[in-house]
């Protein structure tokens, strides 16, 4: 196949694109104080137009040496809640057969997240570990993230979609994904995994994808264009080759987090929030204190 990112003639009605093969997938490791985390991923291939420097982990983290950034920002975030530190960032190029160029891109972040000391609450039993802790956070995350964006009160993404719980982790850990209404503005998603690594830390794994086609048109018209194949099985091999080590002093943590407990498990299904305020809709669930 030759991979050029201008087409030089015209895709076929309906192709597969494909991208890097996952066979020569790279095995990418850090220790965040004693926890261990890898996983495996694809070298960096970005298009032209994504073209940037990919972001590789440390080998080692230091407890308490992590540089932590806010990630507010009035136009994207509701408030000041939350901190990160990237760790990993990689794009890939997808191209349809001969000639046709680049037709759907895909890129992966690993950042790990936590409370902005302001946000935390001085209250007991707050830690990530516990399930319904971790779960009240996600939506608290998701909600700062994503609830901002609205169009006439119209919330423009929905969230969660798709709650699938993760058990071949050592702790809690949850993959889902955010989705544009399409009723309100165009067709989009992202794909988001956390996992708790400390009682207030997570690390959380982003995928961004597009396939380049028109706008206006619904996600299933896009995918009967392009498909989508090749994008999900490079995402679901990276996460299924996920794995965390936790360090004994998270190991403690959880123990005690976990502590009484008849049912360490996650909850099975998560409705998607409600967002929207105009008055046609339900009002929004207001922001709730992190942990």
């Amino acid at each position: 196949m030759m991979h050029v990112d201008i087409p030089l003639r015209r895709r076929p009605a309906f192709c597969v694109p494909k991208g890097p093969s996952f066979q020569w997938a790279k095995t990418i490791k850090t220790d965040i104080a004693g926890t261990k985390i890898e996983f495996r991923a694809p070298k960096h291939s970005p298009t032209k137009r994504l073209k940037g420097k990919p972001l590789l982990p440390d080998k080692y983290y230091i407890p308490n040496t992590m540089s932590f950034t806010s990630n507010f920002s009035p136009e994207f975030t509701v408030a000041d809640l939350w901190e990160y530190v990237p760790l990993f960032k990689h794009c890939w190029g997808f191209y349809g057969p001969w000639f046709t160029g680049n037709l759907a891109n895909l890129e992966m972040y690993f950042n790990i997240i936590q409370p902005k000391e302001s946000a935390r609450t001085p209250k007991k039993n707050t830690s990530f570990f516990h399930p319904r802790v971790f779960e009240q956070v996600v939506g608290d995350y998701l909600t700062n993230k994503y609830s901002i964006h609205q169009d006439d009160g119209q919330a423009e993404w929905m969230a969660p979609i798709n709650w699938q719980p993760l058990t071949s982790l050592p702790t809690v850990a949850v993959r889902l994904q955010v989705h544009q209404d399409e009723r309100i503005t165009t067709s989009g998603y992202r794909e988001h995994i956390f996992f708790p690594i400390s009682d207030h830390q997570m690390g959380v794994i982003s995928f961004m994808s597009w396939q380049k086609i028109s706008a206006g048109k619904s996600q299933k018209e896009i995918d009967a264009e392009i498909s989508p194949e090749n994008i999900t099985s490079l995402k679901d091999s990276i996460v299924d080759s996920l794995k965390v080590e936790l360090s004994p002093e998270a190991t403690a943590a959880q123990i005690q987090a976990l502590e009484g407990l008849d049912d360490t498990s996650l909850i099975k299904t998560f409705a998607p929030m409600q967002w929207s305020t105009n008055k046609s809709s339900e009002h929004s669930e207001p922001l709730k204190s992190l942990g």
